[in-house]
């Protein structure tokens, strides 16, 4: 596998080292860090930018069933540009943010804030809201993290969703109840072919950020994520599903495969292993075949009847 920075190289990579244990030495949601991280390492907007005694009024609220406890941090953010326009590479951070230490009475209540920096004339207005709840530098799954109106934040890096422009309004309400959660895949596995795996023995689903031609047998590669399952009588007859959470939402691209291991010492001879979409694991190592880009799915059925001949 997803907004503000004030020192993009040095935050860029702190939070490649914070997040690594998410996603299996994978770096994750790069342009969303790139975005938000300003918010734990910033530089202020000078006070000149103020736009004479206009200001845009920003309620948020706690209605969710997580809410923030006395101390934790509201951070309320302004960015001028479209988010699905902004230009990540050269991104030096929002226009401008607020931060607002919770009380009890906030909490509860709710609170208002009065941004009175914001340039009102601007086409393009757009408000979020975040509180970290787990100290780690930058958003990470489990924060408090939402756009006006009700948009959630990886909606917004897989541009299913856009913010809503606050432009030409004096007021917005942020019902902040959405909890950060990285994309996930369900894999359904069925046993459909002649070679039939027993009780006891070995499910693995694996994903791979990289073509599998990149996958080096030789020198131990290992998928990006997996999951592993000791197989029961009745998964062997109806099939089991796994699910691979925290994927990467900035990824675009993903191939699964599934594999029984029947010997505990990795792929062999005779095993049952294959990609997604009926595709030859050894055809996929080889380039052969091309497996099947998952991005963009949300659920998948692997019919794992190929067995292994001759290894990559």
């Amino acid at each position: 596998m997803t907004f503000f920075v004030c020192l993009i190289n040095p935050m860029f990579h702190l939070n490649k080292i914070i997040m690594k244990d998410l996603l299996f030495k994978k770096s994750l949601l790069v342009p969303f860090l790139l975005m938000f991280a300003l918010l734990f390492s910033s530089c202020d907007k000078d006070k000149d930018e103020q736009n004479g005694d206009k200001s845009l009024d920003v309620t948020v609220n706690f209605t969710g069933s997580k809410k923030p406890k006395a101390g934790d941090v509201l951070n309320v953010v302004v960015i001028y540009t479209k988010i699905s326009e902004l230009d990540l590479d050269n991104y030096d951070g929002p226009d401008f943010y607020l931060d607002v230490p919770l009380t009890q009475s906030d909490i509860d209540n709710g609170v208002t804030v009065s941004l009175d920096m914001i340039d009102l004339t601007k086409p393009e207005i757009y408000v979020g809201a975040l509180v970290d709840m787990d100290d780690e530098a930058g958003p990470s799954p489990g924060d408090l993290i939402e756009f006006f109106d009700d948009v959630d934040i990886i909606d917004v890096m897989l541009d299913v969703a856009q913010p809503t422009n606050c432009h030409g309004k004096k007021s917005v309400k942020i019902n902040l109840d959405k909890v950060m959660t990285l994309p996930s895949l369900d894999v359904t596995v069925n046993f459909t072919g002649t070679v039939i795996p027993e009780p006891g023995q070995m499910l693995y689903v694996s994903l791979f950020y990289s073509p599998l031609t990149e996958f080096d047998t030789e020198h131990g590669s290992e998928p990006d994520i997996m999951q592993s399952h000791i197989l029961t009588a009745d998964d062997i007859e109806n099939g089991k599903t796994l699910t691979l959470s925290d994927i990467d939402p900035s990824a675009t691209e993903a191939y699964v495969g599934a594999f029984v291991d029947t010997g505990d010492d990795g792929p062999g001879e005779g095993e049952l292993i294959e990609c997604y979409e009926n595709v030859d694991f050894v055809d996929a190592v080889n380039g052969d075949a091309e497996a099947t880009n998952v991005i963009g799915k949300t659920a998948i059925t692997i019919d794992l009847d190929m067995v292994l001949v001759g290894m990559p």
